[in-house]
Formats: C-alpha cells, sequence, structure tokens
C-alpha cells in the first residue's frame, strides 16, 4: 500500500477539559494519516460547537475496519500569519496543532 491512500477514520470519542462530548461521535474522515483525519474532525468539532476563539479536545479516531483507535490532542492556537495565494492576501489567525497520544485501546 503506498503512503498516499486514503484511509477512513471516525470519531471514537471526543473529550472537552473532562466533559464527554457523546454527539460528536461517529463521521467518517478520509486521510491518509490519523493524525490528518483527526485535524479535520476538530474542524467540524469547532463547527458543531460554535466556539470562537482557542480550543483544546482529545480526539480518540478509530480505523474504520479496525478495532486500533488513536488518541490525539488537537488544538486551535492563536498563531496570526499573512500569507499570498494566487495574488490575493490571506490573514489567518489560528493554527490547528496535533499531538499524538498513541494507542487507546
Amino acid at each position: 500500500m503506498s503512503t498516499s491512500e486514503k484511509k477512513n477514520y471516525e470519531i471514537f470519542k471526543a473529550v472537552r477539559a473532562t466533559k464527554d462530548l457523546r454527539s460528536m461521535k461517529g463521521g467518517n474522515y478520509a486521510s491518509a494519516t490519523p493524525a490528518g483525519a483527526a485535524r479535520k474532525a476538530f474542524r467540524q468539532c469547532l463547527q458543531a460547537l460554535n466556539v470562537k476563539g482557542a480550543l483544546t479536545l482529545t480526539l480518540h479516531m478509530r480505523q474504520k475496519g479496525t478495532d486500533k483507535v488513536l488518541g490525539y490532542k488537537v488544538t486551535k492556537v492563536k498563531d496570526p500569519r499573512t500569507y499570498v495565494r494566487g495574488g490575493v492576501e490571506i490573514t489567518s489567525e489560528y493554527t490547528t496543532k496535533v499531538k499524538s497520544l498513541g494507542r487507546m485501546d
């Protein structure tokens, strides 16, 4: 299998501080790496929670078709950056950081 092939992951468990976010369970996030899937799931959680500003979630991602569960601490941190894409200047105020917590099963 090449590294560019995407695998499907789902949120097995999402925790904000000490509160379990049961409504965030499930979903289908395709990515070549589980960290990439956790980043996509985090973005979906931000939209569902309607959070503005910095936030940290602990996501347990399960690869579909297996029992392998991987934990990630995903954080939205203030990190203002300006870059040019297609001749248009874009300002981004936040960056998403992903830290692996290892296997959770």
